[in-house]
């Protein structure tokens, strides 16, 4: 069920969150304690990422931000946000996913650069796997997405050509009925003027002298004329 997945994924970053924060931190595992409340938060936030999937990755990047912003231990940038930049992708915000990743990106290297860090080695060997990362949640987001639609699509097509076998069903039905009516309408009629025009002419065989057989036919041959 959607509800099952989001708790497998959630569970799965907190606790990839949790592992960065503790093998980062073992020479000061009492120190980094609330570091490991920003592994559960990335993790519960995931519980509500069908509903409000913009909402989430922007809560992830502000609270990414503000984890940085203690100096709790390094857990990556892309880490915590890659199932939140796959939610927003999915649906149908891939726009969103690529400016929040881009504005992500910019600050963690302006930070990292202004820290002292040789901007070389990041661009060369830190980031290309972030951005390898982000940009591979993004993919597949809108992957799922596209995969989603096609099945939506040919459910659609399949519908509408289902309806339209049942409509032209319904027209050769009613076809037929309006064929055997005319067929049944013109036998009837054709019998009834026979039996009149068969009716005339004994009418007119019979002597006149039998008077009362003459207008009981005459009778029989009015009764039995179309309108």
């Amino acid at each position: 069920s959607p509800g099952l997945v989001d708790g497998v994924l959630g569970y799965a970053v907190a606790m990839a969150v949790g592992v960065a924060v503790f093998t980062s931190s073992t020479d000061r595992l009492t120190e980094s304690w609330p570091a490991y409340a920003f592994a559960l938060g990335f993790g519960l936030l995931l519980l509500i990422r069908r509903r409000h999937p913009v909402l989430v990755l922007v809560l992830t990047s502000f609270g990414i931000c503000v984890y940085y912003a203690l100096q709790y231990p390094p857990i990556g940038l892309a880490l915590p946000i890659a199932v939140a930049l796959f939610s927003v992708a999915e649906a149908g915000r891939l726009r969103v996913g690529i400016i929040v990743s881009t504005v992500l990106l910019t600050l963690s290297l302006y930070f990292q650069i202004a820290g002292g860090q040789d901007p070389r080695q990041l661009l060369g060997y830190q980031l290309p796997p972030v951005i390898a990362l982000m940009g591979a949640s993004l993919a597949l987001g809108d992957g799922v997405r596209s995969r989603r639609l096609l099945r939506e699509s040919q459910r659609e097509r399949e519908r509408q050509a289902l309806l339209e076998l049942e409509r032209r069903a319904t027209e050769q039905r009613n076809e037929e009925r309006l064929r055997l009516a005319r067929d049944l309408h013109d036998a009837l009629g054709h019998n009834v003027a026979m039996i009149s025009m068969q009716s005339a002419v004994a009418a007119e065989a019979l002597p006149e002298r039998i008077s009362d057989a003459q207008r009981a036919v005459a009778d029989s041959v009015a009764s039995a004329s179309p309108p």
